[in-house]
């Protein structure tokens, strides 16, 4: 290592001073992400609903067996499938309402 590869006093406070800066923006950034989030749509950004004329080729099919949901959604040009187990809910007995 020569002398020239060394930073000088002034080259190293000027990198300092930037990675100071940058750390600032990132927090600022990462403080305005986070309120950004928690805000509700029209407020996030401006949103204007699809016109109702605008026709989707989105088509999702679905079926129910042996306790597993089969969803395929398309759009046209291509599809997804996922599978989702879904537990059978418990049905309790119903009361014994005999009256003797």
């Amino acid at each position: 290592m020569t002398c020239s590869d060394l930073c000088t006093a002034a080259k190293c406070q000027e990198l300092e001073n930037r990675i100071g800066v940058l750390e600032q923006e990132l927090k600022l950034l990462e403080a305005s992400f986070q309120a950004h989030t928690k805000l509700e749509i029209p407020e996030a950004h401006d949103y204007t609903p699809p016109d109702n004329h605008i026709k989707s080729n989105l088509n999702i099919n679905g079926s129910f067996e042996n306790n597993i949901l089969n969803l395929t959604v398309a759009d046209g040009e291509s599809f997804d499938t996922t599978q989702i187990t879904i537990p059978l809910p418990e049905i309790p007995e119903p009361p014994d309402n005999h009256v003797e």
